[in-house]
């Protein structure tokens, strides 16, 4: 409104003055008022869709979407068995109650510690460690499992739906209980409450004597992750035997998540923990997206054999844990930079060459991190996200041929993994300022050199 009246009175000026200068520059001023309205009509729409409109269309759309799912990689079950679904059953909650305790069991018991990095809001979270040993322990005991009670991964299998509804409650039940657990965050936030919900309030918080996000993402529903994608595998070995490219597309997921645990440590330098909040978006999003959709394609191919070649699958395989290899090389290198006392390392034999940015925290005083431009980091800034992304395509493309249904995780994850890259970059140069124009300019690709 402050800028409409501003160009009216731009927009009379000539009409008081004759004066050809005053003329042209009333014309010059009114232009670059209707260039501030547009900006900030377009600032506001963008606002309103950002923090009012989207979060509830993406919890109503994402939630719903979640409970079909199973209704779309399985044939010959019918929507009317949905509505008694959503409450689950006695099996998928008793399934979701050992694997929950046994998360929590781990992470108490755990004796191995360390501190995570600063985060945003200027906190550290204190971790437990051997998630590998965690990792193969909880493997081991499923197939134990399957072993003494033969079946289970059929019931398991044949209950998704159940599962699905049951934790979309816990899931649910957990983000209203973070929602109002008291926060100096929302009394003095400025957001909505349906965009608080959806986000959250707290980076970090203990739940049940653990970390929450390492409770939630990393020993829960990861590992929820690694368990389905086993199952299903064993289920199909009933239905159709044994089929070498179904266990080509299990054996890069598993591979993908061994190495995650093997990198645990790494993984809490990552947005999800220092900048993401504990909310709708992130404990629904591992607790019920992660089971339902990532999963999907060994789900899929259950009840839809494959029909490439073993040749064409063993080059998959064989692709699909090379990129991973890559991937955890990336990963691996910006660690050991961390890990060095003010960045003296070695990488490609070669110190590490880096920029040392200046920020101020949130109390003021002036800090700095190391931008590294060596090895794979001088390559392309997200040269990580680049290797998911085809890890993630070549465990799908063992559903080649028989629809877009398997296929569907890899458009997914492309956008997913491309406005992390935009979220992180905002981030980074609002933090570092010139700092981050300079790091630009010295590793211009984002994903792909040369190219993005």
């Amino acid at each position: 409104m402050r800028h409409v009246c501003v160009l009216i009175i731009q927009l009379l000026s000539p009409m008081i003055t004759s004066e050809k200068e005053t003329f042209s520059t009333s014309i010059l001023q009114c232009l670059s008022t209707c260039s501030e309205i547009m900006k900030e009509v377009k600032m506001n729409w963008y606002n309103k869709l950002r923090y009012e409109l989207a979060p509830p269309v993406f919890v109503i759309f994402f939630t719903a979407f979640s409970l079909l799912i199973p209704y779309f990689g399985r044939d010959g079950i019918e929507l009317v068995s949905l509505v008694p679904s959503l409450i689950g059953s006695a099996f998928s909650w008793t399934f979701i109650g050992i694997i929950f305790f046994w998360a929590w069991l781990w992470l108490i018991l755990e004796r191995k510690k360390y501190y995570g990095p600063l985060t945003t809001d200027a906190t550290t979270a204190l971790y437990k460690g051997r998630g590998f040993v965690y990792y193969w322990a909880t493997i081991t005991a499923y197939v134990l499992c399957e072993t003494f009670r033969p079946g289970l991964s059929s019931i398991i299998y044949n209950s998704m739906p159940d599962i699905i509804g049951s934790l979309n409650i816990v899931a649910f039940s957990l983000c209203v209980f973070f929602y109002f657990l008291p926060s100096e965050i929302q009394r003095n936030s400025k957001f909505p409450k349906v965009y608080i919900f959806y986000r959250g309030k707290e980076i970090h918080l203990k739940f049940l004597g653990v970390d929450a996000k390492q409770l939630i993402i990393s020993r829960i529903g990861l590992m929820m992750w690694q368990l389905l994608i086993l199952a299903f595998f064993i289920a199909s070995l009933d239905i159709y035997g044994f089929n070498f490219p179904n266990f080509t597309s299990v054996l890069i997921q598993s591979v993908y998540l061994g190495k995650f645990y093997y990198w645990e440590k790494g993984y809490y330098y990552t947005l999800d923990i220092t900048l993401d909040r504990i909310g709708y978006y992130l404990v629904w999003g591992c607790l019920v997206w992660v089971p339902s959709f990532y999963t999907f394609t060994s789900f899929f191919l259950v009840g839809h054999p494959p029909i490439i070649s073993n040749g064409l699958a063993f080059l998959f395989g064989l692709f699909g844990v090379v990129s991973i290899l890559m991937n955890y090389w990336v990963d691996a290198q910006k660690l050991h930079f961390r890990s060095s006392p003010d960045g003296r390392c070695v990488i490609w034999g070669n110190p590490a060459r880096f920029i040392r940015a200046k920020y101020k925290d949130h109390l003021g005083k002036e800090k700095s991190s190391l931008l590294l431009t060596s090895g794979l980091w001088g390559v392309a800034r997200h040269l990580n996200y680049t290797f998911e992304i085809a890890t993630s395509i070549f465990w799908c493309l063992p559903g080649l041929w028989l629809g877009i249904q398997p296929l569907l995780y890899i458009p997914f994850i492309i956008i997913l993994l491309f406005h992390r890259v935009f979220r992180d970059e905002e981030k980074c140069e609002a933090k570092y300022g010139s700092f981050w124009t300079q790091y630009c300019e010295k590793v211009p690709y984002r994903l792909i050199p040369n190219v993005f």
